[in-house]
């Protein structure tokens, strides 16, 4: 579905084990199935994210994507670069 590379994954393990509160990464598309679309990744509180949320698990945290998002992402290649 998505990509994160190993370098990044072991990059934002490192920032979560830095954290003293339980955060996981929620990935949204904003102005999904558009020319301008975008794919942001934020740290977000996984209580807080509501049911029609898929929890992705990467080594050290896991990722958080709305089902309404799903479609936009299949296939796509979306890679989390620093």
């Amino acid at each position: 579905m998505f990509t994160i590379s190993v370098e990044a994954e072991e990059y934002i393990a490192d920032l979560f084990e830095q954290q003293d509160e339980e955060l996981g990464l929620k990935i949204e598309v904003e102005k999904a199935g558009t020319p301008m679309a975008n794919v942001t990744f934020n740290f977000a509180r996984p209580k807080d994210l509501h049911k029609k949320y898929t929890k992705f698990p990467y080594k050290g945290f896991d990722a958080y994507i709305s089902v309404s998002y799903l479609g936009y992402l299949k296939g796509s290649d979306v890679a989390l670069k620093i």
